[in-house]
């Protein structure tokens, strides 16, 4: 049973993420699975820890958003990340 309250949009296009370290900043392009109104899930190669807050930018869909990390799952060739967005970038249907 899906319990989500907004229905994933699939889309396979370019995802840019920026994020800080103690280093400087940080800046991957990856490629998106799906998005929805509330967050989007998207391919990498790293490890995002939840809660780390990042940018995303969809420039498909018109997204560039405040996102915070709500899980990494899989292994190192097909690892997904899912972001929550921080302040809601699509109008809600």
């Amino acid at each position: 049973m899906n319990l989500r309250a907004e229905p994933r949009m699939f889309e396979d296009a370019v995802v840019y993420l920026f994020w800080e370290t103690p280093e400087g900043g940080c800046q991957v392009r990856t490629r998106a699975v799906d998005y929805s109104s509330r967050g989007l899930r998207f391919k990498t190669s790293g490890n995002l820890p939840p809660g780390k807050i990042l940018w995303c930018a969809l420039p498909s869909q018109g997204i560039y958003s405040r996102a915070r990390v709500c899980h990494t799952t899989g292994s190192f060739w097909s690892r997904m990340t899912g972001v929550e967005f921080l302040a809601n970038p699509l109008p809600a249907d």
